[in-house]
């Protein structure tokens, strides 16, 4: 459901149009989607779900790049309001330089280990708890 809303939204601000196509296939999946919303209700608890650490890390790692997306969007925008003519030059570098201070921090062996660890601690049961 928030793949479709996503989707909708980022084609409506990319073409800055509604397209009448895929808000009948968000209505579509929002039919396929109310049963099992129906029969999640009806179980009362009773479905426990368990995330593998690789579904886990995977989708941390995608919300991480989203966040940084959103970011660099926002921070590029405010530089051009701000810089005036050379608005470009300093949008061009701004995204060079903290993709490769990211990229940097990021192929450090330390980090990804300790990440990993916050992932498994904070998403998952331990052996002995």
């Amino acid at each position: 459901m928030w793949s479709i809303d996503l989707l909708l939204c980022a084609a409506a601000y990319a073409f800055s149009a509604w397209y009448a196509g895929l808000i009948a296939a968000r209505g579509i999946v929002m039919v396929l989607a109310a049963p099992m919303f129906a029969i999640a209700v009806q179980r009362n608890g009773d479905w426990t779900l368990q995330l593998s650490r690789t579904v886990a890390w995977q989708t941390l790692t995608f919300a991480v790049m989203l966040l940084y997306t959103a970011g660099m969007l926002l921070a590029t925008s405010a530089i051009a309001s701000i810089s005036g003519d050379n608005a470009r030059l300093w949008q061009t570098a701004f995204v060079f330089g903290s993709t490769a201070a990211g990229l940097t921090i990021l192929s450090s062996p330390w980090l990804r280990a300790w990440a990993k660890v916050k992932v498994s601690k904070h998403f998952f049961r331990h052996r002995y708890d």
